[in-house]
Formats: C-alpha cells, structure tokens, sequence
C-alpha cells in the first residue's frame, strides 16, 4: 500500500511540480534571448531604413567614370538581405567611413566590373560583414540606370596590392579592410566579396 500511496504523490504533486519548474527555467532563458533578438531585428531594420543625404556630395551627369571629379558622388549601394541602407558612393577619395569607387573600375553600362572599397572604420559598410552567397546588392549610377549583383563568392587575407585582379566582366568586388593581429607585423589585409550581375 504504500507503494501505491508513493506512486500516487510522484504522479500528483512531484512530475507536475518538477514540470512546472522546468518550464520556468525555459522561460527565464528564452525571453532575454528572443528580446535580444528582436532589438537586433528592429536595429536592423533602422539601419535598413536610413539613407544617404546626398545634399552633402556634389552629383554631376556622367557617361563614364573618369569625368566623375575626386570625391563626388557617384551613385549608391543597398542590400536588404543585411540591412544595408542606401549608402553613397563617393569617387576615389579615401576618406573615414566612405564607401569609394576605386579608379580601375570599368562602367557596368559598358560590361565592365566594379570595384568599391570601404574603410574598416566605416559605419556605412560594417553590415558587409553579414553578407551571404546569394545575397543580392543594387547599385544605383542615378543617371545611368541601376544594376543588380548576385553575391557568389567571398575572400579573406587579400592584400591591397591584388584587390584590381578580382575585376571582372559585369562583376561587383565589395573591399573591407581589417588587421591581422596574429601577423607579427600587423598586417592590413581586405576581405573581398565577388558579386555577378543579376
């Protein structure tokens, strides 16, 4: 009987309690967790939403890239996939948080590959870092129409040095630099991200 009557209170009080405490324990975890994760997706989609102000940069028509003066602006560069906002394109001028058309880039209008290289203190480019084959970047030339780029591949410890020897046919190469710090001589290095034309 007693038995019975210990069987009895494992069923009624004990498996429910022990139940009960464990999905307390669950909940404590998982809110902090999914509230982390939601202010992450409403950062994101702030970040998302910003875009340029291009009353700061000088725009001027263009049919080709060399009659772009240093430092104006060329266009601009999105990515939903990683929340990346509208963001401008400034004309070889390597300045803080500029995202640069570097010169060797050839115009998509007339086939050519792209190269845009930012700084590894640039906020405008920071989502870079989340970017996914398949992930998908327009590029708006303003007068000269929009392209769409399929990222394919991505690079790591590339040297500035080869950064021109990823331009291709109706390509888009995005740069971001960084250190190496387990290089004794701190070596800058790019990672390099390939993007064919949609």
């Amino acid at each position: 009987m007693d038995s019975l009557f210990l069987n009895f209170l494992k069923r009624a009080f004990l498996v429910p309690i022990l139940v009960a405490a464990l999905a307390a324990g669950a909940i404590t975890v998982a809110v902090p967790v999914l509230a982390a994760h939601s202010t992450r997706i409403e950062a994101a989609e702030k970040t998302a939403e910003q875009s340029v102000d291009i009353t700061k940069y000088t725009l001027h028509s263009y049919n080709n890239f060399k009659e772009i003066e240093e430092g104006n602006l060329v266009g601009t560069i999105r990515c939903e996939n990683i929340s990346l906002g509208e963001k401008a394109i400034i004309y070889s001028k390597a300045e803080k948080s500029n995202i640069v058309l570097n010169k060797a880039s050839v115009e998509p209008w007339k086939k050519g590959g792209v190269l845009l290289v930012g700084s590894n203190t640039s906020e405008q480019f920071k989502a870079l870092h989340n970017a996914k084959k398949g992930d998908v970047f327009t590029v708006s030339f303003y007068d000269n129409d929009e392209y769409r780029y399929k990222l394919k591949k991505q690079y790591n410890s590339v040297q500035e040095k080869d950064l021109t020897s990823y331009i291709a046919k109706d390509t888009l190469v995005l740069c971001m630099p960084y250190n190496d710090f387990t290089d004794l001589g701190n070596a800058f290095y790019y990672r390099v991200y390939v993007a064919e034309l949609v």
